[in-house]
């Protein structure tokens, strides 16, 4: 017998040979298909290919495009983490919010807890109301990353949402220290300031953002917190003819904004503009009991202003005295 087939020193009979040749050529043959189906570039290749052309249809704003990019690479590849992430954002432009949760924390779990995916994550338990999740998925982030701007404004935002003003702030100026230009927190911070009580501070963090970004000079959010800062310091002139420009600029997505504003021009005694804001806004959002409450209070106030006026009742003059009294 051929020695070749003496493993180890031991003899293999002639039968038991060939039932080990063969074992050793099916486990090979199994073994190879299964690490070609492993290694298969191709499906990858493909569900990167369209993922990558969705995240340049979500930067363009083709937002149906993308979506549908998005799904023909999950079609190919399950794990493509980029093609999680993206689908995600599209659901989220739809409000469907479960769904999007659901597709960005497959995208999480894939990256290896990627921060910026763990702050997109929070983002949308933060939009479902789900503050705990949000701030925890912050939390996770920047263990990952500490100097994660994003994280440290979820953060904040998680505090604000809690009516945890300070705190809030406090989580707001370290992501300025990460991120100094940074539009979003810089505005947060100013409404902090104001919520504070610190009308000087919130009108200075306007005018550094506005010295960083000359064109922000026209932002309808920023032109709403000037005119409610320059309220507060009395400077009622300023602020009346600010509100003014931005009562037709301001998103109509924005219901909170435009209760700030006609609640301001209630304050400064501009009744008319505050009828015509709150109009406009219950046009969109016809069930806001707040904006409704507001109206309902300018209503009685301008049906009083409409009574006519009474005159009063004319006093009694001095009473002559009698013939009888002077004759006394």
């Amino acid at each position: 017998m051929d020695r070749r087939l003496q493993p180890l020193g031991r003899s293999i009979a002639p039968g038991r040979g060939l039932l080990w040749w063969g074992l050793v050529c099916l486990a090979g043959n199994l073994g190879c298909s299964a690490l070609t189906r492993r290694t298969d570039p191709q499906p990858h290749r493909d569900a990167r290919a369209f993922s990558l052309r969705g995240a340049e249809a979500l930067e363009r704003q083709r937002y149906e495009d993308a979506e549908a990019l998005f799904s023909e690479a999950l079609h190919f590849s399950q794990t493509d983490e980029r093609a999680h992430w993206g689908y995600a954002q599209t659901l989220l432009l739809q409000k469907r919010l479960d769904e999007a949760a659901s597709h960005m924390a497959r995208a999480v779990e894939l990256s290896g807890n990627n921060p910026s995916y763990l702050v997109d994550l929070g983002r949308i338990h933060l939009e479902r109301g789900d503050v705990e999740m949000a701030v925890q998925c912050a939390r996770s982030a920047i263990v990952k990353d500490h100097r994660s701007s994003g994280a440290w404004r979820l953060m904040g935002d998680g505090a604000r949402v809690q009516r945890r003003w300070e705190e809030a702030l406090e989580h707001y100026q370290r992501a300025l220290i990460s991120q100094p230009d940074n539009p979003p927190v810089q505005l947060s911070v100013s409404e902090l300031y104001l919520q504070l009580g610190r009308p000087r501070r919130s009108l200075a963090t306007l005018d550094h953002m506005v010295d960083l970004h000359p064109d922000a000079i026209a932002n309808p959010e920023l032109l709403l917190q000037r005119g409610l800062a320059l309220a507060a310091l009395g400077r009622h002139s300023e602020a009346i003819a600010i509100l003014d420009r931005v009562s037709d600029q301001l998103p109509l997505d924005r219901p909170e904004r435009h209760l700030q504003l006609a609640e301001a021009q209630v304050r400064l005694g501009e009744l008319v503009a505050a009828r015509r804001t709150l109009g406009r806004m219950l046009q969109e959002f016809p069930g806001n009991e707040s904006a409704s409450r507001l109206l309902s209070t300018l209503d009685l106030r301008f049906e009083h202003l409409a009574m006519p006026m009474v005159p009063s009742e004319e006093m009694p003059s001095a009473e002559m005295p009698s013939a009888k009294m002077l004759v006394r």
